[in-house]
């Protein structure tokens, strides 16, 4: 593929998914020092996607993203953007509101003591 045919996919796809205007919208979040985070790609309709682990067990891994649109799980409310771990500590996907960091970051934390292997994505 050219680079004009990628630059216009890239800006298709800007414009689909309101990037410039989410940046004022996603909280900033303070992670714990010891975490390790991996910046990845966002597919699948994921606005963000991060992996995190700790330099302790950089072997157990926790995949975050952030659905902005409802199109990759159900959440109470359709409407509001928001946070998906998995594994959590059950081993299941949860949820979080978007501006809930404080809750986002128990739930990593709670999933990190408890994952056993990396994750494949």
């Amino acid at each position: 593929m050219d680079s004009l045919t990628r630059w216009k996919i890239a800006s298709d796809y800007e414009r689909a998914f309101d990037q410039r205007g989410w940046i004022k919208k996603i909280p900033s979040i303070q992670f714990p020092q010891d975490w390790l985070i991996t910046i990845i790609p966002p597919f699948a309709g994921a606005l963000i996607r991060f992996c995190v682990a700790t330099q302790k067990n950089p072997e157990k891994e926790i995949s975050v993203y952030l659905d902005c649109y409802s199109m990759l799980g159900y959440y109470d409310d359709p409407c509001e953007p928001h946070w998906e771990i998995y594994p959590n500590c059950e081993g299941d996907n949860e949820r979080f509101a978007m501006n809930d960091v404080d809750a986002l970051i128990g739930g990593i934390n709670a999933a990190l003591s408890k994952k056993i292997k990396k994750i494949d994505i």
